[in-house]
């Protein structure tokens, strides 16, 4: 459990960082966004500290995304494709 647990904590660091930098975001705009001490976004963003769930949340809010994105969890693999299926029919 705690390998699953330490992975699912990567990946939050890994895909947060990704969308900070694709939001072209400081840490300080994330910081004041998310209205979470800037050192401690440092730590979560490094891997360093696992985010809180109320900070996760504050995150995937701030980073115009979700918590289930940022651990890749299962289901959001499956609702994205259906997104993107629905969203080429609504298109064409």
């Amino acid at each position: 459990m705690a390998k699953k647990l330490k992975k699912v904590e990567q990946t939050f660091s890994v895909r947060a960082l990704k969308a900070k930098q694709s939001l072209k975001l400081s840490y300080e705009e994330l910081a004041n966004k998310s209205r979470i001490d800037i050192n401690t976004l440092k730590r979560i963003f490094g891997a360093k500290q696992p985010a809180r769930l109320h900070e996760a949340i504050a995150i995937a809010d701030s980073l115009k995304t979700t918590v289930s994105y940022l651990v890749d969890y299962k289901d959001t693999r499956y609702m994205l494709s259906k997104t993107r299926v629905l969203f080429r029919v609504a298109k064409s």
